[in-house]
């Protein structure tokens, strides 16, 4: 049961949602609850750094943009580069992957959802949900 608080901002956001004034941005967090198992952005870019071992230093590694960076230099430029970059991202991420209960839910409300995610989860919930 929602206290009356929050039920007076459930109120709030379903008006939001019904007069066409409600948007999501959603990140990696919303992907990494059971059945999806994704990484969010730190994770994943320590795995890449070990599997293409590019040394990043430690504290760089919890700055993920920082860190990106690094490894996209370090594995040098050029479509080979990001080619491998790729094959490691998709081996990384586990492909049976599945939309968590919040993508199926934001998918129904039928509301604009903006994702700086790289997974398909969203796409797949819609399917799921017939919501196209």
């Amino acid at each position: 049961m929602l206290s009356k608080p929050l039920r007076a901002k459930a109120r709030q956001l379903g008006k939001h949602l019904a007069n066409e004034k409600l948007c999501i941005l959603a990140g990696a967090g919303i992907s990494r609850a059971a059945p999806a198992n994704l990484p969010d952005w730190i994770r994943l870019v320590n795995a890449l750094d070990e599997r293409l071992k590019t040394r990043v230093a430690a504290e760089t590694l919890r700055q993920p943009l920082q860190a990106m960076s690094i490894i996209e230099a370090r594995l040098g430029r050029g479509e080979q580069a990001r080619r491998k970059l790729g094959r490691e991202i998709r081996r990384i991420l586990p492909s049976s992957a599945k939309p968590t209960q919040v993508h199926r839910l934001l998918v129904r409300m039928r509301c604009p959802v903006f994702t700086t995610n790289v997974d398909d989860l969203f796409e797949q919930a819609d399917r799921m949900e017939g919501t196209n």
